[in-house]
């Protein structure tokens, strides 16, 4: 059974939440890495109704997949306040619509399930351009850098989209730019060059220091889970 109404998912939400603490173990397992790997399980709720979810790769977060609505479950009120806020910017970003919000979690339209990460990881090199082009009007309309320029936060489709933006603080767009690179090094070497050549044509040498400094920062990270 996939839910679609606004209705149904706050119907749901108080079984999600109650099974969510279940999942910890899962979830930790499914953060430790850069791949986009998803886990399908379901669960039940008011006697016979069963709910399939996918459960989407995510750091901070819980995120489910519900057929044509993602919710997303947070932990912290102030990522679910900067990310309620970029989302709001539909129209202005390529963002999914938000279809209804809570105190911790907001449920919003599912706009795709390929990301450039899925893409990378199965050999291929999609143009780099139009997520570089991503990347600027982010830092042009928020005024902020996005934070989490990670492949799998692409989502691709007749458009691309954007998502995960509760770690957006200032900065310049070259740093997403560097972290957006250093992850598809480090699932696609092939494809780097292409995307090192496009984005230094657009931001310059500096663009290689703040690569290494993002590869090193993933490397600490790896290291301390």
């Amino acid at each position: 059974m996939m839910l679609s109404s606004r209705s149904s998912i706050l119907h749901c939400r108080s079984s999600i939440l109650a099974w969510r603490s279940s999942m910890a173990s899962t979830r930790s397992s499914m953060m430790s890495g850069d791949s986009g790997s998803s886990l399908i399980t379901a669960i039940s709720f008011r006697g016979n109704l069963r709910l399939m979810i996918r459960i989407l790769p995510s750091r901070k977060n819980l995120v489910l997949d519900l057929g044509d609505s993602v919710l997303k479950l947070y932990e912290d009120p102030q990522a679910l306040e900067v990310e309620s806020g970029i989302l709001g910017m539909c129209g202005r970003l390529p963002v999914p619509r938000v279809l209804g919000r809570g105190r911790m979690w907001v449920s919003m339209e599912k706009v795709g399930s390929e990301t450039l990460m899925d893409a990378l990881a199965e050999g291929g090199c999609p143009d780099p351009g139009p997520f570089l082009d991503l990347i600027d009007l982010f830092n042009d309309v928020v005024g902020l850098r996005w934070g989490d320029a990670n492949p799998r936060n692409f989502i691709l489709g007749p458009r691309t989209y954007m998502v995960d933006f509760e770690e957006a603080h200032e900065g310049p767009a070259v740093a997403d730019a560097a972290s957006l690179l250093a992850r598809v090094k480090l699932v696609n070497e092939r494809c780097f060059g292409r995307y090192l050549r496009a984005a230094e044509d657009r931001y310059g040498p500096e663009l290689r220091d703040f690569i290494k400094g993002e590869l090193k920062l993933i490397s600490f990270f790896r290291k301390v889970k």
